[in-house]
């Protein structure tokens, strides 16, 4: 996965996994990750959650903008941002996850 310690250390270290379950850790559900809900999952962050905020890096100013101080009343809490993957390093390095070549997600 593309993370970078803080990131590790703030989300996956304190998961616990819980016996009885195969999709609870702690306070997160992670049910949308079994195979059969995923693609629904991913179609409804792009169809009706995210907001689409720009293109990287031609709109670097805005994108990045958003990123320190988000308008949520315009946005809400899932930014869109399109970027070919050549350019992820920039993109990783704002936000603090690796900046491999390898996922581009």
């Amino acid at each position: 996965s593309t993370m970078d310690s803080h990131w590790y250390n703030q989300y996956l270290r304190p998961m616990q996994f819980i016996k009885e379950s195969r999709v609870n850790f702690r306070d997160l559900d992670l049910s949308y990750l079994v195979y059969e809900n995923y693609e629904k999952y991913i179609i409804d962050i792009f169809k009706d959650k995210s907001k689409f905020v720009g293109i990287f890096p031609r709109d670097t100013a805005h994108i990045f903008s958003q990123l320190d101080d988000p308008d949520t009343k315009q946005y809400g809490n899932l930014l869109l941002i399109a970027y070919h993957g050549w350019n992820w390093k920039s993109i990783a390095t704002k936000i603090g996850v690796l900046e491999t070549q390898r996922t581009k997600h």
